[in-house]
């Protein structure tokens, strides 16, 4: 999946660069040498403070579902009623 970045203007390329800089500080990201990459979109809050938002449109399009989704742990739960289950545990 290779895909274009999106245009910035000069002033947009640093608040992105200062913003990416701010969450690595944080430790809410870390840096990485993938191959691939989703671009990130710039938005403008109301409080005129600037946000980005990665876009994982393109990725969620290649990804493939699930044939069959995980039962919820109710179902799970109702399925088991009445049996009996032993475990050994070799040390």
């Amino acid at each position: 999946m290779n895909l274009r970045p999106y245009r910035y203007s000069t002033v947009q390329k640093n608040v992105i660069e200062r913003l990416v800089n701010e969450t690595l500080m944080a430790g809410m990201i870390k840096p990485n040498h993938w191959p691939y990459a989703s671009p990130i979109l710039l938005v403008k809050n109301m409080d005129e403070c600037w946000r980005f938002y990665v876009d994982y449109q393109v990725l969620n399009e290649l990804m493939v579902s699930d044939k069959f989704p995980i039962l919820a742990i109710e179902e799970r739960r109702d399925m088991l009623h009445g049996v009996k289950a032993f475990f050994k545990m070799v040390l």
